[in-house]
């Protein structure tokens, strides 16, 4: 009986510690995104490493996912 009810509780914990977590869902952006504005910095200037690019680029996808609210919010 003893075994079968830490086996339960066990379940139950595991079940529940994705609602715990709260709503820390990653960066708003998906890394096609990331990946497009990489490619079209390298592109305009080829001298820049992709180091710079994909931190240049992170930082402005965050910008503008912070900027974003659900009355402005882009679609498409």
């Amino acid at each position: 009986m003893n075994k079968i009810s830490i086996l339960v509780l066990t379940v139950a914990v595991l079940f529940a510690l994705p609602a715990v977590a709260g709503d820390d869902r990653g960066p708003s952006y998906t890394p096609r995104q990331l990946a497009h504005c990489v490619m079209d910095r390298t592109k305009a200037s080829p001298n820049e490493s992709y180091k710079v690019a994909f931190k240049a680029c992170r930082d402005q996808l965050e910008a503008e996912s912070k900027t974003q609210t659900a009355m402005n919010q882009k679609t498409a």
